[in-house]
């Protein structure tokens, strides 16, 4: 017979490691029963309830369920994942794309780890062609590898030889083989990169000493507000969270099957169409308002995780002991404008022109996608990725307008796309009401303000959500939330 383990003993043996997921989310194994029984305490102190059912939200709840406790997931909307979003409507011959989280640099352990324990074979996220293509300046250019672009901006003499790849490793790479190391943790950042959380990324590349020409290639493909938005520590910190992948990789059918297999396995433990209207904790538990199919109704636990993004919880009636660091955090976090147009065509004619269905460009569109990937058929998907003062900008009620703005700009870059358009479909972050902007970003002094407030605890609540996580707009940042609440609300007995 097997012995019962505490809850301490519980979290030194598994670690909360990449290696433990796969015993730790089987809640009808061994080891979860194991587990089963070992909260101590009242009824009410051994319930959780967790606001929202992405992907940290559903980490946290197994994680929890496994280590004993009753837990009640509340998602505001009928579907699970929160950005993680695959859309397969509007689209013909089994198409699909992701609108919300798409990429997983292969430095992800924790991501990887959780697509092996539910068995979900990854695929490239990109298949290199022989050429890319770039349009800056109103010009089409052919990148083709092995080969120096004629760039039509103006460089210096030690950058006029080099590629974007090497005006990276001039500018840019050196800062990262620094004191970079501690980066997923939570005292980031050390004291030789706080200079950079005054300045933008525009005059971090400057003081780098990039000419204005420099500056542009190696911006281009991303908005010049967010540039100009940004702090530089925060496009750093960024930058080293996918440092060195060799390879971008996507779930085979899509990333949702993530989200569904972790929904599917916590079964009637979540609610659907709930939305949460109100927060109370004392020292002796938490009780929840919501909304249940437009009926009010409330929940009480013992703890709360609070996965939804800083931008909906504000509108969240709030009623605890909170620091006044929190409360600005939640205030003041900011979230990036974001949106995806995406374009059916009935061929993927970039094939016969030796290109990889990608491109960055100057102008609104800012990326061009190959989001079909290595889908099956003959019919292509590219998605228009832009972010920013570029996604406010382009964002407007009419959708069909706005497609057909896309289609004029991506066909400057693939001048085939327009005879080979067959329709379209839009996906906006910024207007969904669950989200209202994508990952969160710090401007120029946030960091040094709200970092170390974004993540802690308050009493019986804990946050969770990839802006509450030193990986903000990747799935690793969301499944490594909801590891360290569930750890939180384990190790506060």
């Amino acid at each position: 017979m097997k012995k019962k383990i505490g809850r301490r003993e519980f979290l030194r043996q598994s670690g909360y490691t990449a290696a433990a997921i796969g015993t730790m989310s089987m809640t009808g194994g061994t080891f979860a029963g194991a587990m089963r029984g070992s909260t101590r305490g009242d009824a009410k102190s051994q319930k959780v309830i967790v606001v929202g059912a992405g992907l940290a939200g559903l980490t946290a709840a197994l994680d929890l369920r496994t280590a004993g406790y009753e837990v009640t997931v509340l998602e505001a909307q009928a579907r699970a994942g929160g950005r993680v979003r695959t859309l397969r409507a509007p689209f013909d011959d089994g198409l699909y794309a992701e609108a919300g989280a798409t990429r997983i640099p292969d430095n992800h352990d924790l991501t990887l780890e959780y697509c092996r324990a539910f068995d979900l074979p990854l695929v490239p996220f990109r298949q290199s062609g022989p050429s890319t293509i770039y349009y800056l300046s109103e010009k089409r250019l052919v990148a083709k590898r092995g080969q120096a672009v004629a760039w039509p901006v103006s460089l210096n003499d030690a950058e006029r030889n080099l590629s974007i790849g090497g005006l990276r490793e001039k500018y840019i790479m050196p800062v990262l083989t620094g004191d970079t190391k501690g980066f997923a943790t939570y005292d980031w950042p050390p004291p030789s990169l706080k200079q950079y959380d005054d300045m933008t990324w525009e005059q971090f590349l400057a003081s780098r000493g990039a000419s204005p020409g420099a500056i542009r290639l190696l911006t281009l493909g991303h908005s010049s507000g967010m540039v100009r938005r940004a702090s530089a520590l925060s496009w750093i910190r960024s930058t080293l969270n996918s440092h060195g992948r060799g390879t971008l990789s996507q779930i085979e059918g899509g990333n949702d099957r993530l989200t569904e297999a972790m929904a599917a396995r916590l079964g009637e433990s979540v609610r659907y169409e709930t939305p949460v209207t109100g927060i109370d904790a004392t020292e002796s538990g938490v009780r929840v308002t919501i909304l249940d199919h437009g009926k009010q109704a409330e929940v009480e636990g013992g703890h709360l995780v609070c996965s939804i993004p800083f931008s909906v919880l504000r509108d969240v009636r709030m009623s605890f002991p909170c620091s006044d660091g929190k409360r600005n955090a939640i205030d003041a976090l900011r979230h990036t404008p974001c949106m995806k147009v995406f374009i059916q065509t009935r061929t993927r004619f970039w094939e016969n022109e030796h290109t990889d269905g990608f491109a960055q460009t100057d102008l609104a569109i800012s990326e061009l996608w190959n989001a079909g990937g290595l889908q099956r058929g003959l019919r292509g998907l590219i998605a228009a990725y832009m972010t920013g003062e570029d996604a406010e900008a382009m964002g407007r009620p009419d959708e069909e307008a706005l497609i057909r703005d896309v289609v004029e700009q991506a066909d400057r870059m693939y001048p085939s796309l327009r005879s080979a358009y067959e329709r379209g479909a839009v996906f906006n972050w910024t207007t969904d009401r669950w989200a209202r902007g994508a990952w969160a970003y710090m401007a120029p002094g946030d960091t040094t303000i709200l970092l170390p407030h974004v993540h802690t605890a308050e009493g019986r609540v804990h946050f969770a959500g990839d802006h509450t996580s030193p990986w903000p707009g990747w799935m690793q940042g969301a499944l490594h939330s909801g590891r360290r609440t569930a750890r939180e609300i384990a190790e506060s007995r």
